[in-house]
C-alpha cells in the first residue's frame, strides 16, 4: 500500500525518475493536475507547457531519484487501455522528440508568444474571454431559474438554449483548466464538469 501511495508522487522528465511529493503541493500552476499525471513521461509537458525549461531543470535537481524509469512509467501512461493500440508500450511506444533547438517550432513559437505585444494580445484576450464567460453564466442562470418559471421560451427553444448554453459553458471550463491554479484566474474551473 505505501508503494502505491509512493509510485503517485513518481514522474519521469528527460530519462529521470523525480519524487515531487513536496513540489506538488506549491507548484505554481496547482496540485490537481499531478493527481491524474502519475506513471508518465512529462518531458512533453515540462517543454510545452513552460517557458524555460532550464529553470524547471533547476528545481527538478532537488526531486531526482535513483530509481529506474521502468519501476514508474506505466506501460498504458496510466489512461484506459481500449484508448491505445492493442500492445502499446509507453517505453517503446511514445514518440521522442528533440527540444530546444532554435529552428524548431515550439522555439519559434515559445519566442512570439513571449514579446511584450503578444503578452499583452493575450492578456486582452484573457480578459474579453472571461467577461463573454461571465455573460454567458449570468444568461444561463437566468434562464434557468427565471426563465423556465415565467416561460420566456416555449420548451423545445428553451431545451435548444440550455444544451447550447451549457455545452459554452463547459468550454468555458476546459480553458480555465488550463490556467495557473490561483483561485482568481482559474474561476471557472467547475464549469467544466458540466
Amino acid at each position: 500500500m505505501a508503494d502505491t501511495q509512493l509510485i503517485h508522487h513518481l514522474f519521469v522528465v528527460e530519462g529521470k525518475v523525480y519524487d515531487l511529493k513536496d513540489w506538488i503541493p506549491i507548484h505554481p500552476g496547482g496540485a490537481m493536475w499531478f493527481s491524474h499525471s502519475y506513471g508518465r513521461d512529462l518531458t512533453t509537458i515540462m517543454h510545452s507547457y513552460h517557458r524555460n525549461p532550464n529553470q524547471l531543470r533547476a528545481i527538478l535537481a532537488k526531486y531526482v531519484t535513483n530509481l529506474p524509469v521502468e519501476k514508474v512509467l506505466k506501460k498504458n501512461f496510466n489512461v484506459p487501455e481500449f484508448i491505445l493500440p492493442p500492445g502499446f508500450d509507453a517505453a517503446k511506444d511514445a514518440m521522442q522528440f528533440t527540444w530546444e533547438k532554435p529552428e524548431s517550432i515550439l522555439e519559434k513559437t515559445k519566442k512570439y508568444m513571449g514579446t511584450k505585444e503578444m503578452q499583452a494580445k493575450l492578456r486582452r484576450a484573457d480578459l474579453l474571454f472571461d467577461i463573454t464567460g461571465v455573460i454567458m453564466l449570468l444568461i444561463h442562470m437566468f434562464m434557468q431559474f427565471y426563465g423556465v418559471y415565467y416561460e420566456i421560451l416555449p420548451v423545445w427553444a428553451f431545451v435548444i438554449f440550455f444544451a447550447c448554453s451549457r455545452t459554452g459553458l463547459a468550454g468555458v471550463g476546459h480553458y480555465h483548466d488550463h490556467r495557473k491554479k490561483d483561485g482568481i484566474t482559474d474561476w471557472g474551473d467547475a464549469l467544466f464538469d458540466m
